[in-house]
């Protein structure tokens, strides 16, 4: 099983990866191991969402990241695509980095 959330994204993106595979989405690994994508369109930030007819997938693809959903058995796939769109503009719109704590460094003199 490849790691859950890859580890070059940044914090916002890897939050939106988190609502992803919350969403049943899993990181499936890189563009260079998938098909290529039938269709793909830009949303937000670095995140893109595309499909793959011939396995019936929807992707979100995001600095090179691919999370997949296999769509078989979905009655409405439009509807789909439109709450995974969604779901990651309101990830990002609503990201909240968490607070940086600073730590003060102390040399003890002898």
């Amino acid at each position: 099983m490849i790691s859950p959330l890859p580890v070059w994204l940044n914090q916002k993106d890897k939050s939106v990866a988190s609502a992803l595979i919350g969403d049943g989405f899993e990181f499936v690994g890189t563009v260079q191991d998938i098909e290529a994508p039938d269709y793909l369109t830009y949303i937000n930030g670095n995140w893109s969402l595309g499909c793959i007819c011939a396995s019936n997938s929807l992707i979100a693809i995001c600095d090179g990241a691919v999370f997949c959903l296999d769509c078989v058995g979905e009655s409405d796939h439009e509807l789909r695509w439109n709450s995974t769109k969604k779901l990651i503009r309101s990830s990002l719109h609503n990201y909240q980095p968490s607070p940086t704590r600073h730590t003060q460094l102390s040399l003890f003199a002898a």
